[in-house]
């Protein structure tokens, strides 16, 4: 039951106005271990044990060799304990992960620029089973020298398959100008590819399922074939189509809203016709500004879920209003959010909880200090990162479940549960801890556990005590068959007490005596 993935109940308390003014949105240190060493470019929440107890967290990839004493090859595994490495990392080459992708069976794919996956010879992708690495055909080959990254960008279709694009030439050995796709056994072309006229090496920077089945690449690249594109492109299955006109510029960054319109960021000031300064939106029609837009390069996109869209990257502006590398359009105008990050942003994703992670090459964001990842919380709502598991537990057997919350959310209070019931702390005083303590008597039932700080709740996922039936003679359910079970019922007994109804007939009397003691002889 641990396993399941289901909606989690969240509930929001608010005490008084002092407490909901304290409440209010702050930006987290990315991990509470030991920072990472380098910028990180790339993040993807993954689910690190499929149906376990551990829920999806962030994996991030870039260029750090480790966080502390713990050596990571530029891609790491968040935990609510510090940084945990995947094997032995992603090396060689450029020694740097740009892009990262979960596909259907689980496996964590990552791309870049590296020829090593924990010893494994690839060629800048390589795939993640939870305890090592693989390749993927030949790889993509033919990096330029311009854009520094390899691949850039990873989608994955509702089919399965994985489109990857960058600035390669080649695919498993044959001929695939920027993008590729990856059917689970062999590398595609996607027609003519994506290149340019221009001086400077053709790349794909990222990539986009739309609704309507179709795929949107950005990028730096003019041409596919004799089709002009100009940074924006659309698949449709057999070719690349123009998005109407494109950019005079590179495009860094796609995303969608839920309405299925194209947003895109990147270093340009005209969309089509459009005066957009490094920020787009297109209708499907037409392409339209977003207010005054940013002054300097987006790298990174996100909608939230109430349509607001946050941007990050090299920007300090919109218009005259400081907007520090990280800003919110509300439908009207760019927003501050806080004082911003101390350097560039490159990569921005949310997690389920509803909190943005933000990674690039800053040292600190809103002011406290967050080495190239920050969390941003708009309310401080706690969440849950390692869910209860299922305990089945032998008669006499202490058993025990946990739960593990991000940190950042100053004190927390826990409250276990059996069947939606609080747990008198006065039966089980483990009841109000992280870790609750199950004794031989605990009754088999559901059981969760509910978190509280002063800004908010969660509810974690339930779990399953089971516990197997008790040898007949153990009478005291300690898990030893002795005298103090014979002393036990001989007191019950004689008390003509209804638990001494050993043969459960409705009547204490020698039948049950005898069968007791024919069980207590047998030794169970």
């Amino acid at each position: 039951m641990s396993g399941l993935r289901m909606s989690v109940l969240s509930l929001c308390v608010f005490a008084s106005a002092q407490t909901m003014a304290q409440c209010g949105a702050v930006y987290f240190d990315g991990n509470p271990g030991a920072s990472l060493s380098g910028r990180v470019r790339a993040i993807q929440m993954w689910d690190p044990d499929g149906p376990g107890p551990t829920r999806a967290a962030p994996v991030v990839g870039g260029q750090f060799a480790s966080a502390g004493s713990t050596t990571l090859n530029n891609i790491a595994l968040w935990s609510e304990s510090g940084w945990l490495p995947l094997g032995d990392g992603l090396t060689g080459g450029l020694g740097q992960v740009s892009a990262l992708a979960v596909m259907p069976t689980g496996e964590l794919v990552a791309a870049g620029h590296f020829f090593s996956a924990g010893g494994v010879p690839v060629e800048s992708i390589a795939r993640w089973d939870g305890s090592s690495w693989s390749a993927l055909g030949g790889g993509l080959t033919g990096m330029g020298t311009v854009t520094v990254g390899g691949v850039r960008a990873l989608l994955v279709l509702p089919t399965g398959d994985l489109i990857a694009g960058g600035e390669f030439t080649r695919a498993d050995g044959q001929p695939a100008q920027a993008i590729a796709r990856w059917d689970g056994t062999q590398w595609h072309p996607m027609g003519a590819g994506l290149t340019t006229t221009m001086t400077y090496d053709p790349a794909v920077f990222a990539l986009l399922a739309h609704p309507d089945g179709s795929v949107y690449a950005v990028g730096q690249f003019t041409r596919s074939g004799a089709t002009v594109l100009s940074h924006v492109a659309r698949w449709d299955g057999q070719a690349w189509s123009s998005v109407g006109g494109g950019t005079n510029a590179f495009v860094t960054a796609v995303a969608a809203t839920s309405s299925g319109e194209i947003l895109i960021g990147g270093g340009f000031t005209l969309a089509g016709t459009t005066n957009a300064s490094r920020i787009a939106r297109w209708d499907g029609a037409a392409w339209h500004a977003l207010g005054n837009g940013l002054n300097d390069a987006v790298r990174g996109l996100c909608v939230e879920p109430s349509g607001n869209i946050v941007a990050t990257g090299f920007f300090t502006h919109s218009g005259s209003a400081s907007r520090s590398r990280v800003a919110r359009w509300n439908s009207a105008a760019w927003l501050q959010m806080g004082t911003g990050l101390s350097f560039t942003g490159l990569v921005i994703a949310q997690h389920p909880s509803g909190e943005l992670l933000i990674g690039g090459e800053f040292s600190s964001a809103g002011g406290a200090a967050s080495a190239f990842l920050t969390r941003r919380s708009e309310d401080q709502r706690p969440w849950i990162s390692v869910d209860p598991s299922d305990v089945e537990a032998d008669c006499g057997q202490v058993a025990s479940m946990s739960v593990a919350i991000a940190p950042g959310f100053g004190s927390s209070q826990f409250q276990w549960r059996r069947d939606a019931v609080a747990i008198n702390a006065a039966d089980n005083p483990s009841a109000l801890s992280p870790t609750l303590l199950l004794s031989a008597q605990s009754e088999p039932g559901v059981y969760d556990c509910v978190v509280s700080t002063s800004c908010g709740s969660e509810i974690s996922e339930a779990a399953m005590l089971a516990v197997n039936p008790c040898c007949p003679a153990d009478f005291n359910h300690d898990g030893f068959v002795n005298g103090d079970d014979y002393d036990a019922f001989a007191e019950v007994f004689d008390a003509a007490n209804p638990a001494a109804d050993f043969n459960q007939d409705g009547f204490v009397n020698g039948d049950d005596y005898d069968l007791f003691a024919e069980h207590f002889e047998a030794g169970c």
